[in-house]
Parts: structure tokens; sequence; C-alpha cells
């Protein structure tokens, strides 16, 4: 059994879905999802709070994003706002990307009975939660990355589970028009991409409505998005998927830590829930917003790993692209904070908790004068 089929069975036993399509980024096997369902000119309901990537694909397939509010008790796409957003957008809806965000599973179940109400598909966007348990099921399709970050990074590498064999078949066809591109090109290109995302992530902050600018640039990007299936170590991939077991198990003892010591002291508010039925990404929480800068910037000079990811993006967009409003992603994207999860050292979260609780711990600095 070559790699590739390794890969394969590996997910179609975890997912318990039929048909497993390779490609070389997630990002490409979700353009060629919506190229199948024939998504241009349609709308796309995605959660304010997840990466941007995908909505960039999105665009790029000619499809229109709209945005949903998420629930404040973990970030995932709230159901009870995806219902009115689609009663408000009855028959122009392609489908609807509910995000495992965090490690932590959406509320597929409610997710799907919404969608199904309004006869809208939903995939499942695990890229965030590898491993969580029925990941994929009650969805049209799973989507999976093991890129950078993710609980299997390997760089390079997404994959799309269903149990409909159509789908993957017009999927598969997609992806043989998928070429390589240029390495070099594509290195300049990424770093280009990091250097402006921060920069005008940055100038958001500070001016408002400033990453406007970035949601008119996606095309110069498009590139990153779209990755031969071969330019993926599938071998590694395959190992790393059966090794995941053990990595889980030291990402969910890490989070245990984390909540018992961080949440409810000075304002800290855990995002994680459920542990043993999550796949954690991250330690996220939230903190009082005054307090967050200073936090990640005290955490970051002693060396620690911490992360404000992600703003609110539908902010990133025109007000008639979030039509029902998203207010609870906009109280996530200023409090939260995130600590790895993947550190071996048994007394890490011990140490970086610490930390954080002395930090807060210390009275608010005024303005000085």
């Amino acid at each position: 059994m070559n790699a590739t089929e390794r890969c394969c069975d590996s997910l179609r036993a975890a997912t318990g879905l039929s048909y497993a399509v390779l490609g070389g980024r997630a990002n490409t096997l979700w353009a060629a999802y919506l190229n199948t369902i024939n998504a241009n000119g349609k709308a796309v309901i995605f959660p304010s709070i997840m990466c941007l990537s995908p909505v960039m694909t999105a665009q790029c397939a000619g499809a229109v994003p709209v945005f949903c509010d998420v629930k404040l008790s973990d970030a995932t796409l709230s159901p009870e706002s995806l219902d009115i957003l689609l009663n408000m957008l009855k028959g122009k809806i392609a489908v609807v990307f509910a995000v495992d965000i965090y490690g932590n599973r959406c509320a597929i179940d409610d997710i799907d009975a919404v969608c199904c109400k309004y006869q809208v598909p939903v995939i499942e966007d695990a890229a965030q939660a590898f491993g969580v348990p029925q990941m994929g099921r009650h969805a049209q399709g799973c989507l999976l990355s093991f890129g950078h970050t993710k609980q299997i990074d390997c760089g390079l590498g997404g994959a799309f589970l269903t149990n409909d064999e159509s789908v993957a078949e017009r999927m598969r066809g997609q992806l043989r028009e998928v070429k390589s591109i240029n390495k070099d090109q594509l290195t300049r290109l990424s770093e280009n991409y990091r250097r402006v995302y921060y920069a005008l992530e940055e100038l958001d902050s500070i001016a408002g409505e400033a990453g406007r600018f970035f949601s008119a640039m996606f095309h110069c990007y498009s590139d990153l998005l779209f990755r031969n299936a071969a330019e993926a170590d599938w071998e590694r991939i395959a190992d790393l998927i059966e090794k995941f077991p053990s990595e889980l198990l030291l990402r969910r003892n890490l989070v245990e830590t984390y909540e018992h010591l961080l949440s409810g002291k000075y304002g800290a508010t855990s995002l994680m829930h459920d542990v043993k039925e999550s796949s954690p990404w991250r330690f996220s929480f939230m903190v009082p917003k005054e307090r967050r800068a200073a936090l990640i910037a005290s955490l970051r000079a002693k060396g620690i790993d911490a992360s404000s990811w992600y703003p609110a993006i539908h902010r990133w967009f025109s007000k008639e692209k979030s039509p029902a409003g998203c207010p609870n992603a906009d109280v996530v994207a200023q409090q939260v904070v995130n600590l790895w999860v993947d550190k071996k050292d048994p007394n890490y979260a011990e140490r970086v908790a610490a930390m954080v609780v002395e930090n807060l711990a210390r009275p608010e600095e005024g303005p000085s004068g």
C-alpha cells in the first residue's frame, strides 16, 4: 500500500466517510468543491472568526462571502445566528462553511438541522480540529489541512472526505487541472502575503476598515491557494496521522492544565469546551480587552509563543456582507489569546500559566501625567 492509499484509509476510518480526495492544499480542494457545485455568483456563509484563506478561495471561485456571528462560549458558528441569516438570504446561498475553530468542534448537528430546513449543504472545516470524534459526519463533506501550524503539520497537503461519490469524482476531475508553481515565486509571494496581512491588520486596529484593501487584493495571492497534490509529502502525512493519538493526548493534557490554572482568574475565560471531545489547536481564552496587548507582549518578551488570532473578518468587508451583524465575533477578536499546546516539556503549561496570572494580577497602568 502506498502513502496516499494509507492516508485515504486512515482518513476514511477517522471520519466514517466513504470517499477521500487528496490535494496540495485544503484550499485547492475547497475551490474544487465550489466549482463542482457551481457556486459562482452565489453566497457562501462563513463564521466571522476563522482563517481568511478559505474566504479568499471562495472569492477566486466567483462566490460572494457573507459572514455569520459566532458563539461567545467557544467562537464557533452560532446556529441561531445562522438561522436568521439563511432566512434573510433564501435562495441565494450555495453552501455553509462551518469551522471547527481553536480545536473546538462546531455544533454541527444543530447547524446541519438549520441547513436542512433551508435545503443548503454544509461543509465542515476540521482543519484546526483533526481527530475530534465523528469529524465530518452530518455534513456533505469534511475539509482537512496538513499545512503550517495544523495538528498534522507538513507544510502542504489537504483532504476532502464525503459520502457523495459523484462529488468526489467531479472534484478529482477539477484537481487534474492544477499545475505545480515555481517554488521561488511561491516563497516570495508567501513572505509578501504575511507582511501585507499583518500590516493591514495593525492598520485596521488603528484606523478601522483598512482590511477592505486586502479583500480587493485576493487575486494577487491566488497562487498560494492552489497547489498540486504531488507537492505534498504523503509518506510523512500518513506517518503523522497514525501517530496522532499520542499527540492528541498531550494536547488535551496541556489544555486541562491551562484550564485548571487560568479559568476564572482575573477575568480570564476559557474558549475551550469539553476537552475530551476536542482536538486542541491552541489553548484559547479571553481576557479583558484592555489587558490583552500587554499580556501578549509580556509573554513574547519571555520567549513564550502567544497570539491574538483571529480578527473578526467581517470587518474586512463591506457591511452588506454581514447583514445580521457579528457582535460576538467582535468581542472574541478583541479579547482572545492563544497559547501553544504542542510542547513536550511536562511543566510548560504550569510555567506559562503562572506568567499569565502574574501579568493579569498587576494593577492596570493608567495614562501617565
